[in-house]
């Protein structure tokens, strides 16, 4: 029994290194998005061993304990203010990030949940084209929409209340990432917002497709809104490093939103306890968050999350700045140099090449 703990010791303290081996080697960064679990796993081990009086091993344990959480608790975090000043103030936007799941057809929950809310946006990933219908559904309400569910391995929609001045949707590359991006005139005060779904962590090189999608943000002079399915914890190597490359913090407290249900023998099949916040929203320095909250189970394999935010109310002046590079720290803060216009769209030096064809609206 004893010796079978500190097997179990020793397998959270080899995990826990490998995991910070993964700022180095992206693959170990997979490791890093359960710390929750071995913080979990070093309470219970350390409470049992103490029990036995084992306290070297105890202590180890303990240290794992810390090791583990404290990555969960201290990760780059949007500010927070107080809802009734945010109210007050105005500019209040709500974001609804949802993961159909290939597999879900109760599209019936997805239009509850989205009458019920009330979003400024609507952020949808796996939209496969069978379930295309919906949007023509959710069109009174929702008249601005781009999607690319006709192409593989994109599947992705945008949906906003707001008319915007330019969106499209597509496979971006290098790393072929899904992404829906749409950009806002200064009625929004020149808001971007993007919809992202970044593939496994195991399948392909998720920093990558995070340099494209930086590079899709450049140096944009106004607030920045990036929401959809990391496919990665917020506290993973690989976002921190986005986070500091772009000024990008995720919005809200840590909200658990995988695995809602698995596929076991060809049969979705609920899970009985989330683990990871793989659903997420970014945002810049200039919004900040009034509430984040959790949305109704929708049948997928995902939770829904809902963002609530406030917005500047003054427009923000165009900046020079120069390409993003993944790796390199690129402050959007200090390229933000004013001049003398105020535009709704990226300046030419953002180093941002738009596609001669986008794709159209079904």
């Amino acid at each position: 029994m004893r010796l079978l703990l500190k097997l179990a010791v020793g397998l959270v303290l080899l995990a826990s290194l490998l995991s910070l081996a993964g700022v180095y080697v992206e693959r170990l960064d997979l490791i890093a998005n359960f710390s929750p679990v071995f913080a979990a796993a070093s309470l219970v081990l350390g409470l049992v061993l103490l029990a036995l009086k084992e306290r070297w091993s105890a202590a180890l344990a303990g240290l794992l304990l810390v090791t583990n959480l404290l990555p969960v608790l201290f990760y780059p975090r949007a500010a927070d203010v107080d809802g009734a000043a945010a109210a007050a103030k105005g500019g209040r936007l709500t974001v609804l990030t949802v993961n159909l799941w290939g597999t879900n057809s109760d599209l019936e929950k997805v239009e509850g949940l989205i009458a019920r809310t009330r979003p400024d946006f609507v952020l949808l990933q796996e939209l496969s084209p069978e379930r295309s219908d919906l949007l023509t559904r959710l069109k009174p309400a929702y008249p601005w929409q781009r999607h690319c569910a006709h192409i593989r391995y994109c599947r992705l929609a945008i949906l906003s209340k707001h008319p915007w001045t330019r969106a499209e949707a597509r496979v971006a590359h290098p790393g072929r990432l899904p992404l829906a991006r749409a950009e806002f005139g200064t009625e929004l005060g020149n808001l971007l917002v993007l919809n992202a779904h970044l593939v496994r962590p195991y399948r392909a090189s998720q920093r990558v497709q995070l340099a494209t999608l930086g590079q899709s943000i450049g140096s944009w002079p106004g607030p920045v809104i990036v929401g959809g399915d990391f496919n990665a914890a917020p506290w993973s190597w690989t976002l921190r490093q986005f986070s500091d490359a772009t000024d990008l913090r995720a919005a809200g407290p840590h909200l658990p939103s995988w695995p809602r249900r698995l596929m076991l023998a060809g049969r979705p099949v609920r899970f009985p306890m989330l683990q990871l916040q793989l659903d997420q929203v970014w945002l810049s320095g200039e919004a900040t968050v009034i509430a984040a909250e959790q949305g109704a189970d929708i049948g997928s394999d995902h939770m829904p999350l809902i963002v609530h935010l406030r917005l500047p109310g003054k427009h923000v002046l165009v900046s020079q700045a120069g390409p993003f590079r993944l790796g390199k720290t690129h402050s959007r803060r200090q390229a933000r140099q004013p001049t003398t216009a105020i535009l709704p769209v990226i300046p030419a030096k953002a180093g941002i090449h738009w596609p001669q064809q986008q794709i159209k609206e079904k």
